[in-house]
């Protein structure tokens, strides 16, 4: 499972997506210095389920190793 470059992709991906709903995507600052505005993944609703999404579908994707033409798929 684990010989393939795109597996290791997929999971750093996986492991990405759910760091972003603990850690923010963006900081900004203004001109001053003060963080002006934080975006997290757990902001709204929609950002939640797409943000777990992303991580859901990528690590089922790590599972389809044996069919890589579905995997592809699933990964597009």
């Amino acid at each position: 499972m684990l010989q393939r470059i795109q597996t290791i992709w997929l999971l750093l991906a996986a492991i990405c997506a759910f760091l972003g709903l603990q850690f923010p995507f963006y900081v900004g600052t203004n001109k001053e210095g003060i963080p002006s505005y934080i975006l997290k993944g757990t902001d709204s609703i929609p950002l939640i389920v797409v943000t777990a999404a992303v991580g859901v579908i990528a690590l089922v994707a790590i599972f389809l190793y044996k069919n890589r033409k579905l995997q592809l798929r699933v990964c597009v």
